[in-house]
């Protein structure tokens, strides 16, 4: 006991030592100088147009524009799916039964199988019922972008 007090002793006054704050000056880093003194003033006042016009409003433009081959319609929807694998398959399984278009679009978190461009709903709901009658028990139609006919 005599001898692992004097250890306790000189450990608890080392850990101590680690805790006070160095004096200062000895470990201090210099002062940044100030913000106003790093910056110089221009000659030139600063002109976007000079640059090439405004790059954000060309970026928003080219975000918003609609593509004119962007049409709006119908499709079959055969089935959604949380795995590419499956709709994959089911893409194999109904471009051997249609000659139409089969489609595979992610919409967050499913891989949808979509069938056909229709620009009137009569004849995506008539391909709807193929469907069904071919084994196809989920099909539905949605609205959808779809590509124009040539």
């Amino acid at each position: 006991m005599r001898v692992v007090f004097p250890f306790f002793l000189a450990l608890l006054v080392l850990v101590a030592m680690g805790c006070v704050r160095p004096v200062k000056g000895l470990h201090e880093e210099p002062t940044p100088p100030a913000v106003a003194d790093t910056i110089q003033a221009s000659a030139e006042p600063f002109d976007a147009v000079a640059l090439g016009g405004d790059v954000f409003e060309e970026e928003l433009l080219a975000k918003e524009s609609v593509e004119p081959d962007d049409i709006f319609g119908y499709r079959v929807q055969l089935g959604a799916f949380g795995d590419e694998v499956n709709a994959r398959t089911l893409q194999v399984l109904a471009e051997a039964e249609f000659d139409k278009p089969v489609y595979i679009i992610f919409e967050e978190p499913f891989w949808c199988v979509r069938l056909g461009d229709f620009s009137a709903i009569s004849d995506a709901e008539t391909t709807k019922g193929e469907a069904i009658s071919r084994g196809f028990t989920d099909a539905r139609v949605i609205e959808d972008k779809i590509e124009a006919a040539d």
